[in-house]
């Protein structure tokens, strides 16, 4: 098998190439630039350890103990660590700051394009836009309604939006003092001070060179929210057969999908709730074998015995993900259903501790 080099084309402006090296160079961990340069790292000062020590309130000497003993390095490589990277560039580039420079290559800047905070993520917005909007299911028997793209899309601009507007506050707190005549108008103040630091496709290479660490998180979780809208389209095609049998349908029309329905479990992975065909279905992106077992072991019980039943909510079992019976909330309205709920809760912790 032939490796091939993940490197950066030649077609590019000089400011575009010394952006993306220098995103590289400053949001490296330690434990990276320390990778890249063994077994020889070059000895440093500790100017700026001592620096990095003395930031107001940042941290105790024995906590900063504690880190070198539990991230296994040494005082020395830790100051290495935290100081100015000057190796060259790597030929082979890694995967997050390859979709960054993907990112802003494909990004074409228009004026007054929007308004408000989005500006600020706007290459990213619009690359994400444009990888969902072109991916649908293969089998064009399943219908798949615009509002679902939307609300992956929106979810992840929310997403991001909160990783950027702490650097935000910095720079406006900046702008305000070199622009005093603009702070009578508090919306005014914001507008200017986004139309003037995103003002061409140049500034946005210099505002996220400048925060190069905010710019590989953000990276991270644009390439989080096109893997999973991925799987998600995957999931649905691959079982469609079983969702059929499940909500008692015939044809798989997906109209919405409510994301953030439940814990968001790693890479940005969350329990959705899905519309199907005005159905409701729990879409679950995690290996749920244990629910699978569990169910069977009440269907168990439920064959077995004279008591009153358990119930559970059916589910559709993958390796990697599953769809759960969507189970509305109902208020009981006899004191006869009182009293099954409770016999029910307590005949299930009874059968559960036998």
């Amino acid at each position: 098998m032939v490796v091939k080099e993940k490197k950066l084309t030649n077609n590019y402006k000089e400011y575009q190439r010394e952006a993306i090296e220098q995103i590289w160079r400053k949001a490296l961990t330690i434990e990276e630039k320390l990778d890249y340069c063994r077994p020889n790292f070059s000895q440093v000062s500790n100017n700026k350890l001592n620096e990095w020590k003395n930031i107001k309130g940042l941290i105790k000497e024995e906590t900063f103990e504690e880190i070198l003993f539990y991230r296994k390095i040494t005082k020395e490589e830790f100051a290495f660590g935290v100081s100015d990277f000057k190796e060259e560039f790597p030929k082979n580039i890694p995967d997050w700051l390859l979709l960054v420079n993907e990112v802003f290559s494909e990004y074409i800047f228009k004026e007054n394009e929007i308004d408000d905070i989005g500006v600020s993520v706007l290459p990213f917005i619009n690359y994400v836009e444009q990888k969902i909007q072109a991916t649908t299911f293969i089998d064009s028997a399943i219908d798949l309604h615009s509002e679902v793209q939307e609300s992956f899309i929106h979810s992840y601009v929310v997403d991001i939006l909160q990783i950027v507007s702490k650097v935000l506050v910095i720079e406006l707190e900046l702008y305000k003092k070199s622009h005093p005549e603009v702070l009578k108008d508090s919306d005014q103040c914001f507008n200017h001070f986004l139309k003037t630091i995103f003002s061409d496709k140049k500034s946005y290479y210099q505002f996220f060179s400048k925060y190069a660490v905010c710019t590989r998180q953000i990276a991270t979780r644009t390439k989080f929210a096109l893997d999973n809208y991925l799987k998600f389209i995957a999931a649905i095609e691959e079982s469609q057969a079983e969702l059929k049998g499940l909500l008692s349908i015939s044809k798989l029309c997906i109209q919405k999908v409510h994301l953030s329905a439940g814990d968001s479990h790693e890479q940005g992975k969350n329990v959705s709730i899905v519309e199907i065909s005005n159905k409701k279905v729990v879409y679950k992106p995690k290996n749920l074998e244990v629910t699978q077992s569990f169910e069977k072991l009440v269907s168990w019980f439920n064959q077995r015995s004279s008591l009153l039943e358990m119930k559970v909510p059916r589910g559709i079992y993958y390796k990697q993900y599953s769809f759960c019976e969507f189970i509305s909330y109902d208020s009981c309205q006899t004191e006869e259903e009182v009293a099954n709920f409770y016999r029910r809760l307590i005949l299930r912790e009874l059968r559960l501790q036998n």
